[in-house]
């Protein structure tokens, strides 16, 4: 047999007429929508006894039984296998068994006079019905939007219907306080970080992060108390996105109780895949769109890669993992600590809002004396309490008395080590308390911001 073949090619386009010739080459009436599902079944973790297939090795008969009616060349499909049972079966099938039940099925077809597919095969023009797709105009563009209506939010210009958004931060960095927030103003009104007007409508927690107990204990602090309708919680269950029993479950669930918005915290405890593999991303994506399906606001929690954005100009790079994830998303935020119970959230990515309108919101923790918590926007004043330590307070007392002074004078007055008062000074500015002016020799000359 032949080893000169399109391996990419063969794969997607034979997946597209799966079903569509019999062993003789005659029409079938197999459907590629159920040779399409049971691939993307396959492509979940196998384990060793259970699963879907009820164990690794009826799934491996199955995708050989796949490739082989799709008349897969043996050199080629053994490719494909040998690369699922690496990245899917747990733990992967010894090759020996794999070479043999491959090399039976093709043996058996070899008997046959059905020669191997050539690339041609596979390449049906999928745009063969002209109903599938058509070029449009300006007018057509403007009826579809028309028709679509635009897009429809649940928190105006913040989360979309339907949409899937991230969540990212650093360890301790208040996300989980935002959705919790969040959940208060879905189940009980009011207005989400003390800014956005948000529906009464039913929500999801996925809790594969905290547990109930200190769950619990976080919306009593956040005022969230006995809660009649519209919130439902699972207490760490160990969800598998991956798992078509666990995704089937939470899809039907949704439909039965009409609900809007789900929440999953966090990403990298409901998928077994690799986060920086941009081709399982995608396969994650796809999951989450069977959540998404029917409206539904999918918000999931995630870790900012440590370092942040690193050299990266790019603020969707805070992110952890591959690019894939940010560039599925509709939108997403991140949570950047500013100082002890000072926090600053963000948008790093805005596909559905221009940049003068995304999120920048500079919001605090502020405990309360019946031991609740508010969460609250800062102004100005409030930031400048917050982050200004003795070192800025002293630099801030000397500036008013003198006006302006360059980092030298500064230096000079202050009793504070160098590096404090770099640090100081670098908090200052980025908080407005203090301006800079550019002197001769690029020297820096400080002053209070009026």
């Amino acid at each position: 047999m032949s080893t000169d073949f399109d391996f990419d090619t063969a794969f997607e386009e034979g997946v597209k007429n799966a079903g569509k010739t019999n062993r003789n080459g005659t029409p079938g009436t197999g459907a590629t929508d159920k040779t399409a599902d049971t691939l993307i079944r396959l492509y979940k973790p196998q384990p060793e006894g259970g699963g879907e297939f009820g164990g690794r090795d009826n799934a491996l008969t199955s995708l050989v039984g796949i490739l082989r009616a799709r008349r897969f060349p043996f050199d080629v499909a053994s490719k494909i296998i040998k690369d699922w049972n690496r990245d899917f079966c747990q733990p992967p099938i010894d090759e020996r068994t794999i070479q043999e039940k491959a090399g039976r099925a093709w043996y058996e077809w070899l008997e046959s006079d059905t020669p191997d597919a050539k690339p041609e095969d596979f390449k049906a023009n999928p745009f063969a019905d002209k109903d599938a797709w058509e070029f449009m105009t300006y007018a057509d563009m403007e009826a579809e939007s028309e028709r679509l209506g635009g897009v429809k939010w649940v928190v105006d210009g913040v989360f979309p219907v339907g949409g899937l958004v991230y969540f990212s931060a650093p360890p301790a960095g208040a996300k989980t306080w935002l959705l919790l927030d969040l959940v208060r103003c879905l189940t009980l009104g009011g207005k989400w970080v003390d800014t956005f007007d948000v529906p009464l409508m039913p929500v999801l927690y996925i809790d594969e992060e905290m547990g109930a107990t200190k769950m619990l204990s976080r919306l009593k602090k956040l005022g969230i108390g006995g809660i009649d309708k519209g919130f439902w919680y699972t207490n760490k269950v160990g969800v598998d996105m991956m798992r078509g029993n666990y995704l089937s479950r939470i899809v039907a669930f949704c439909k039965e109780k009409e609900i809007k918005v789900v929440i999953i915290d966090t990403l990298s405890r409901v998928h077994t895949l690799d986060e920086n593999d941009n081709s399982k991303m995608k396969i994650l994506y796809k999951q989450f769109q069977q959540i998404m399906g029917d409206d539904i606001l999918l918000i999931v929690a995630h870790h900012d890669r440590k370092g942040g954005q690193g050299e990266s100009n790019v603020k969707h790079d805070r992110m952890r993992g591959a690019g894939e994830m940010a560039a599925s998303a509709d939108m997403a935020y991140s949570v950047e600590k500013k100082g002890v119970g000072w926090f600053r959230l963000v948008t790093t990515k805005g596909r559905l809002v221009s940049e003068d309108n995304s999120v920048s919101i500079d919001f605090s923790l502020k405990d309360l004396p019946d031991d609740k918590i508010h969460i609250t926007t800062m102004d100005a004043e409030e930031r400048s309490a917050h982050k200004i330590d003795d070192t800025g307070n002293a630099i801030c007392e000397y500036l008013s008395r003198v006006n302006e002074a360059n980092v030298r004078e500064i230096r000079t007055n202050i009793k504070a080590s160098n590096d404090a008062i770099t640090a100081a000074l670098k908090q200052l500015e980025e908080n407005g308390v203090v301006k800079v002016r550019v002197g001769e020799n690029r020297s820096k000359f400080y002053s209070l911001a009026t």
